[in-house]
């Protein structure tokens, strides 16, 4: 990824919170990327082939959009499209710049957009919903949705016609900020084909499409 300079304590410069995050990325030679979501699609992909021709990951709340960088460098360029999703300016022209360094804009795509919690009628505005965004991209392997500010269960809730339709197969969303039992209330209020489980003591749930013969 495009790097920011070291963090400097002196320094007002270097305030900036990803400049830790750089720091950090030297040190481990490692992503800046979940390591449970890392490995949950791992899983999902070694027990689908539903995938092919590529996998098609849409991170929200990306920050430095090393979650799609690690799934190109993990399958190939010609099996992965990600597209990351990041509403901070100086966060989204790093992840741009990271895809033209690293040339994978074939594979991966960034997008500086404040995704609205709303169920749009139309897929117009600054603030588009995460449903008009998902819409021409056909079926989502792995959603992923961080966002912070207790924002992630609205977001999720604004996905009901895309959930309902089958569109996803795995949604890794972040449930620290609010009780598990809500987004297990909202898979069951609207009967949604998805199996709920619970990570690292609720701190993240994921939803996994069922097919026919089980899960997804």
């Amino acid at each position: 990824m495009a790097l920011q300079p070291p963090h400097v304590r002196s320094s007002q410069r270097s305030a900036d919170a990803t400049r830790f995050v750089a720091d950090r990325i030297r040190a481990r030679r490692a992503p800046h990327c979940h390591p449970m979501f890392q490995g949950v699609v791992n899983a999902a992909v070694q027990g689908s082939a539903q995938w092919r021709p590529f996998l098609r990951i849409v991170d929200v709340g990306a920050h430095l959009g090393d979650c799609c960088l690690w799934a190109a460098a993990r399958w190939g360029l010609g099996a992965v499209r990600c597209l990351s999703v990041e509403r901070d300016p100086s966060a989204a022209a790093a992840i741009r710049r990271s895809i033209a360094l690293g040339g994978v804009a074939a594979a991966l795509e960034a997008r500086e957009v404040s995704v609205c919690s709303e169920v749009a009628e139309e897929c117009t505005g600054s603030e588009p919903s995460l449903e008009c965004l998902l819409a021409p991209l056909g079926f989502v392997d792995v959603l992923k949705i961080h966002v912070g500010g207790r924002a992630e269960l609205a977001i999720l809730r604004s996905l009901l016609a895309t959930l309902r339709a089958r569109k996803v197969g795995l949604v890794f969303l972040r449930t620290a900020t609010f009780p598990v039992e809500d987004v297990e209330a909202f898979v069951a209020l609207h009967t949604l084909p998805y199996s709920l489980q619970s990570l690292r003591l609720g701190q993240d749930t994921i939803l996994r499409l069922r097919d026919d013969d089980g899960v997804w």
